[in-house]
């Protein structure tokens, strides 16, 4: 999983092509729209996989983890957007979160680009948000809670790359017990707290290696939180599925 920060504009969109990719575990600042044109398209939720059919979508609001499966047998399109787009359905619900992000979505007469102007992207996000609020149900959030769950992730952020950063520490600057933040972290993303920080550090080693800001594999974890090259070895193979070596050979052949 990793924590993707809202771009600093209020009306930040972004529209591409789903069901090409496949996008690990991630959290946001903004909603996210997918829609299923053709075949099926899955995304998990937390832990809860949803198969979407053509005229089908999902959701989601800020802070809700999710991930896109590798094998995908449709097409469709994902929307990020900022909450301010869609100001009064963003204030209405600011305190909820939806119990099933899934709808039927209708995109007759309505079209929407990433050179769409605000008149445009505003009138397809809010007849979206319509269709959405007369379908789904919501529940309570609490902002007290909500806001613990970002903390979290800034936190994470500012001081993954730090190798004496752990959960305790994490609880520390929260000021909240050890045993509460990890049953809340595990309850909200239905992952351990200490496989999210591993994942976070893999990411951003994965990165660095393929983009070959680093000299040497061993750069990379120390630049990312680790002080052990066995341990770094270990949980890249584990979130990878093959080695740093690997994972960089089959990068570099790729190009």
């Amino acid at each position: 999983m990793f924590f993707q920060q809202q771009p600093h504009q209020n009306n930040y969109l972004r529209i591409q092509e789903a069901g090409t990719w496949s996008i690990q575990t991630h959290i946001h600042t903004f909603y996210e729209l997918l829609w299923c044109e053709i075949g099926q398209l899955q995304i998990v939720i937390a832990d809860e996989t949803h198969t979407l059919h053509p005229g089908e979508a999902v959701l989601l609001f800020p802070y809700q983890p999710h991930r896109y499966p590798e094998e995908q047998v449709g097409r469709g399109w994902c929307c990020t957007f900022a909450g301010d787009l869609v100001g009064s359905f963003s204030e209405q619900y600011a305190s909820y979160v939806p119990k099933n992000n899934k709808f039927r979505f209708s995109t007759r007469g309505l079209r929407l680009r990433n050179d769409s102007d605000v008149f445009a992207v505003k009138s397809f996000l809010y007849n979206m948000c319509s269709q959405a609020a007369a379908q789904l149900e919501f529940e309570y959030a609490s902002v007290e809670s909500r806001k613990l769950l970002e903390k979290i992730f800034l936190l994470t952020e500012e001081h993954f790359k730090d190798p004496e950063f752990t959960l305790q520490t994490l609880a520390e600057m929260l000021t909240y017990d050890y045993g509460y933040i990890s049953k809340y972290f595990q309850q909200k993303t239905g992952m351990k707290y200490n496989y999210y920080l591993n994942l976070r550090r893999i990411t951003q080693a994965g990165r660095m290696l393929r983009k070959q800001e680093v000299e040497s594999v061993a750069d990379a974890a120390y630049a990312c939180g680790y002080s052990s090259i066995r341990s770094f070895n270990r949980n890249f193979k584990i979130i990878c599925g093959k080695t740093p070596q690997e994972y960089l050979r089959d990068n570099v052949q790729s190009k």
